[in-house]
């Protein structure tokens, strides 16, 4: 069965981290998968060719980009039983290319609980979300989001997000990635893992380091990623002093965690964030505000810890008490790697994934007039 997937780009982000798992999960399951940005490629999109998927950019300049937009709809040629599609602007080109191709749309929806889009964003949302024939969420908290914005309740799915735990292996030793960075062999080190948004709020990460580090001097912290708000934490960090490195982007994120004693994430909204889950598979603890559907993923207490998003001073003491009890964090890490083993598996995703686009796809006809048949 042909499946086009439609996104804006495969810059690094959960929703595209989630397509690079689903993907080649669903090749394996006999799928014929092809994926289309509209605007830019990312750095996913040669990942996702090295791996066997056909990935091709149309490079919409604009709403009003009639060329790209021809093109893009013009992939209903290729005759997919189903189009799915993540993002406002996709839902609408790919709700084309489903019409053409006489296909069903699938919307993939990786929004935290409460996460509000611009106005005009959101009104768009609420205009196409009627007619999907499905759409999937990663939490059950985000599901009344989805009704708020019309989609039908009999139309949601929610399948959480995976990982494979084999293909988070690491290049290099916690010690050689350690000293590479000149962080001495005793440090307790706490890593963020984040596209630097403002949602993300690496601020309160840089505030709680550096208050925990005034208890604590083995604590240092380290900012893995990049974006809008990399300049501003760069200049945060450089006034805490010499306790936080701010990374930028890295490929080496596996090698990072494992270096790691902690994974954070102090955020104002989460739903199945795959920093959390990676860390959990790696057999690292997880400090995160409660917010969203973190605690969907992280159970406060036994993977990791939660703390209020607005209490800095709960963070930094969470940072200090991890510190000087190394067999907890142990614990809690050992304990979320068979959680996450249980519940945020990329086989049990990909099954999910693969019963549902089959079951859209026999409801649809398996052919319209005029349009290609889709076997």
């Amino acid at each position: 069965m042909r499946v086009l997937f439609v996104t804006k780009h495969l810059r690094v982000g959960g929703a595209q981290r989630n397509w690079t798992i689903l993907l080649p999960a669903l090749a394996r399951r006999g799928f014929t998968v092809r994926l289309l940005t509209l605007e830019d490629e990312g750095e996913f999109f040669d990942e996702l060719r090295g791996r066997g998927i056909a990935v091709a950019c149309v490079r919409m300049r604009g709403r009003l980009d009639l060329g790209a937009g021809r093109r893009a709809v013009g992939t209903a040629s290729w005759g997919p039983a189903v189009v799915a599609s993540h993002d406002e602007r996709s839902h609408v080109v790919a709700r084309a290319i489903a019409r053409r191709a006489g296909a069903a749309h699938v919307a993939v929806d990786h929004g935290g609980p409460g996460f509000r889009l611009e106005l005009h964003r959101e009104a768009l949302l609420r205009l196409v979300a009627p007619g999907f024939d499905a759409a999937v969420t990663m939490s059950e908290r985000r599901v009344p989001d989805l009704l708020a914005r019309r989609f039908p309740r009999d139309r949601i799915h929610v399948i959480p997000n995976g990982v494979d735990p084999a293909a988070l292996g690491t290049a290099r030793s916690p010690e050689e990635v350690r000293a590479g960075l000149g962080i001495r062999r005793d440090a307790f080190v706490a890593l963020l893992l984040a596209v630097l948004r403002p949602e993300k709020r690496a601020e309160r990460f840089v505030s709680a380091v550096a208050r925990a580090r005034e208890l604590e001097p083995r604590i240092h912290g380290l900012v893995a990623g990049y974006g809008p708000e990399e300049s501003r934490i760069r200049r945060l960090a450089a006034e805490a002093g010499p306790a936080i490195d701010v990374l930028g982007h890295r490929s080496d994120v596996a090698d990072l965690v494992a270096a790691a004693d902690v994974v954070c994430l102090t955020s104002d909204t989460e739903g199945g964030p795959y920093a959390a889950i990676e860390a959990m598979a790696l057999g690292r603890p997880v400090l995160a505000t409660r917010v969203g559907a973190i605690d969907e993923v992280v159970v406060d207490g036994q993977t990791g810890l939660l703390v209020p998003p607005e209490d800095e001073t709960g963070l930094a003491c969470a940072l200090v008490r991890l510190a000087r009890e190394p067999e907890r964090g142990r614990s809690l890490g050992a304990a979320g790697r068979t959680r996450q083993r249980a519940l945020f598996d990329a086989e049990r995703m990909g099954d999910a994934y693969a019963e549902l686009l089959r079951t859209v796809a026999d409801a649809q006809p398996r052919t319209s007039p005029g349009r290609p048949s889709r076997t």
